[in-house]
């Protein structure tokens, strides 16, 4: 190449270099966007200091990761970068060490000074601030988490009238207290003004909530919202009006106003969740890249006011966490690549971080986010987008993983008035939700295409959309094959089983089911009911505790059929149907919380679980179908009816997607869960995609679908009969 074309190119160069991106590489931006999913997410997670805490607020954190990746997109190379690094998370975790190959960029600065406290943090699973309440919390030791306010207690400590003659005039209020923890406690109007800023409690002492009656509070309703704290409080029995006492109970009590006129807060720092916790020294050291390293301290000391060294982050003036989007769940967010690709890398951590059937190692993760941001920066549209998440998330091989996309969604909640069932490897029509296409239409018609694609077309698209293992995932095609925008119409072509020749029809897409994950089963009669003199068939997927399986249970001449193929419908717990059926004691430790202290630092807890008898009579004979739809909280039933020999389990292993789900929020709306609770069986075997196994196998098959028979059922009854 000459001197005049490398002049040329150079010029073409600066001029599609504005912005920069145009002659960055994909290499380069993919690099800086791995550097700042593992750096951005361990800081965020694990870094025990102030400024990273109160970066959450109005979902800083989500605006800090979309702005860093729309920087991470634009930056040239990879050592300009490492300096935006620097800017980004050095205002939040000043005790950041950065290394680009042989140069340190930033590290912790010399500081002499230590406090009275240690502050790291402990993760219970993790809490995403979804408010989900799934038993997953997030906490730095000796600090009090945003999200402890969501959970606080509330109580009416008083609700009176005060009478117009007394408005103008000065009122205190006596409220002692006894406490033994320590407590901040704090008062503030209906506006949400403090009228009395935060003071410390302790011993047995009183405060007074001082204010001037108007007629905006003269109804005085006060509201208390409280931690958990040993002590208690209590109202005096006088107020003082003026230089007036006048007994509380004097006052007409008859408020109707909804919204308090005052709320006392008494708040504590959070609980320790666990023994084990970061102590100063203990540092978290990450490769970013070929080029990149980084460390941070997990534990800092601090006082009750702010962690040591002080981090320079001020939330006016630091920069990246606003302007990165407006509205949270605004669809239209997803228009933005740095928004799309900014929720992979939230995702990505989510699931390193929490996931606790995670399967891949440290370079496979890594693979599959480079693999992840590389497609979708290829994507167009939503759609393609929408099926890289679903590529990603089925990696994991979690049942308990859902994935919401509301504009991608809402075009395929409609289908055909069909359901399928699939046998061998085919697909079925299992039942007609028109009568209109009874004529044309059989039960046990085999689909070969839909439009324009054949079956293995129509499979291999829709299978996308899934995780977990080979019958998770083919439980979620059969209920979504037929799926499309509402009212679209397409044709629909099948095999007629009685006459093997080939149909098509012209079918809309105007039906939806009302449960659409629920069974697979074909019974048209759901109903509880007798199926002989001693035989009982009760849905326990779809119905309320009876009286009269309450009868039947403590009959021991009967025998009962407990329906549990599909996603119990009722609070299956609130019923308390397994101390019912068992006649002893029964300890089950079959749940394992994830501690967390840091990526490199966890371990799972055992819990246990107690179920007494509702008494020791002899029961009737049990027998349980289930299949792969059987899922969640009937697992765990499941399980101890299998390892205590309560009853008899017929029909298919459950789904083996048991255990508390996580929930991630993401900006654009959308939302993600995954399993954060592990699950063992009772006898040790493998629980998650395996699920309990039945004690007699039986399935459909095409006979069985196309007579209208339950094969589950019969074989139940068979047992019976054997039984004698």
């Amino acid at each position: 190449m000459n001197l005049r074309s490398i002049c040329l190119s150079l010029l073409l160069c600066l001029f599609l270099a504005s912005p920069a991106v145009k002659c960055q590489t994909r290499e380069t931006q993919i690099n800086n966007l791995v550097a700042l999913a593992k750096l951005g997410g361990d800081i965020r997670y694990f870094s025990p200091t102030d400024a990273v805490h109160q970066a959450l607020l109005r979902v800083g954190w989500d605006q800090i990761f979309v702005n860093a990746t729309r920087i991470a997109l634009h930056t040239k190379d990879e050592r300009a970068f490492a300096d935006s690094l620097v800017s980004i998370f050095k205002p939040l975790e000043p005790s950041l060490m950065l290394a680009y190959k042989q140069e340190i960029l930033t590290q912790a600065p010399k500081s002499e000074q230590e406090g009275p406290l240690v502050v790291g943090v402990q993760h219970k699973g993790m809490e995403f601030y979804s408010g989900s309440g799934s038993g997953f919390k997030s906490i730095r030791t000796n600090r009090r988490s945003l999200m402890s306010d969501a959970f606080m207690s509330d109580f009416d400590l008083l609700k009176i009238k005060i009478p117009e003659a007394y408005y103008g005039k000065v009122f205190e209020l006596k409220i002692n207290h006894t406490v033994e923890d320590p407590v901040d406690v704090s008062i503030a109007n209906h506006t949400g003004k403090q009228i009395m800023p935060e003071r410390k409690l302790s011993g047995k002492n009183f405060f007074i909530l001082r204010d001037t009656i108007t007629p905006t509070n003269a109804e005085m309703y006060i509201k208390v919202s409280l931690d958990e704290f040993k002590g208690g409080i209590g109202l005096d029995s006088v107020l003082q009006i003026g230089n007036e006492p006048i007994a509380i109970k004097t006052f007409d009590m008859n408020v109707v106003r909804e919204k308090p006129a005052y709320n006392i807060f008494f708040k504590t720092i959070d609980k320790e969740l666990f023994a084990a916790q970061n102590k100063i020294g203990d540092t978290l050291y990450s490769n970013l890249t070929s080029a990149l390293s980084a460390s941070f301290p997990l534990a800092v000391y601090g006082n009750e006011t702010e962690t040591f060294p002080k981090a320079s982050y001020d939330k006016a003036a630091y920069r990246y966490n606003k302007g990165g989007f407006e509205k949270f769940h605004n669809v239209r967010l997803l228009d933005n690549m740095s928004v799309k690709v900014s929720n992979i890398l939230s995702l990505w951590n989510a699931f390193r971080y929490a996931f606790v059937y995670n399967p891949l190692t440290d370079a496979e993760e890594e693979h599959l986010l480079r693999k992840t941001i590389n497609a979708v920066l290829e994507t167009k549209n939503l759609q393609e987008y929408y099926d890289v998440v679903w590529g990603m998330l089925a990696v994991y091989k979690d049942a308990h993983i859902f994935f919401n996309m509301e504009e991608v969604d809402n075009r395929n909640n409609y289908s055909m008035p069909f359901s399928v069932i699939d046998l061998n490897d085919k697909y079925y029509i299992r039942k007609i939700h028109n009568p209109a296409f009874e004529r044309n239409v059989n039960i046990g018609d085999e689909i070969l295409g839909v439009g324009a694609e054949d079956i293995e077309q129509l499979v291999k698209r829709k299978s996308i959309v899934g995780s977990g293992s080979a019958a998770n995932k083919k439980t979620r095609l059969i209920f979504s094959m037929l799926y499309g925008e509402k009212d679209s119409a397409s044709i629909l072509r099948l095999r007629d089983q009685r006459s093997g020749k080939v149909k098509e029809l012209h079918v809309k897409r105007d039906f939806q089911h009302d449960d659409i994950y629920l069974t697979v089963s074909t019974l048209k009669n759901t109903a509880n009911r007798m199926l002989d003199e001693n035989t009982y068939y009760f849905n326990l997927a779809q119905s309320k505790v009876t009286d009269t399986l309450l009868r039947f249970i403590e009959d021991p001449s009967k025998h009962i059929i407990f329906e549990m193929r599909g996603y119990l419908k009722h609070d299956f717990y609130s019923q308390n149907i397994l101390n019912k059926l068992i006649t002893d004691t029964v300890k089950h430790q079959i749940f394992y919380s994830y501690e967390i202290l840091s990526p490199k630092n966890r371990s799972f807890r055992q819990s246990t679980q107690i179920d007494a008898p509702e008494n020791q009579n002899k029961k009737a004979k049990f027998y349980f179908l289930t299949d792969r739809t059987t899922q969640s909280a009937p697992e765990t039933f499941l399980d101890i009816v299998k390892f205590w020999k309560i009853g008899k389990i017929i029909g298919q292993p459950t789904a083996g997607a048991n255990g508390n789900i996580n929930y991630l929020y993401l900006p654009g709306g959308m939302m993600v869960t995954f399993s954060g609770l592990k699950v063992m069986n009772s006898d040790g075997s493998t629980h998650h995609l395996l699920g309990v196994q039945p004690d007699y196998l039986t399935d459909f098959t095409l006979e069985d679908i196309m007579g209208g028979r339950d094969p589950y059922i019969d074989t139940a009854l068979k047992i019976i009969a054997d039984e004698g």
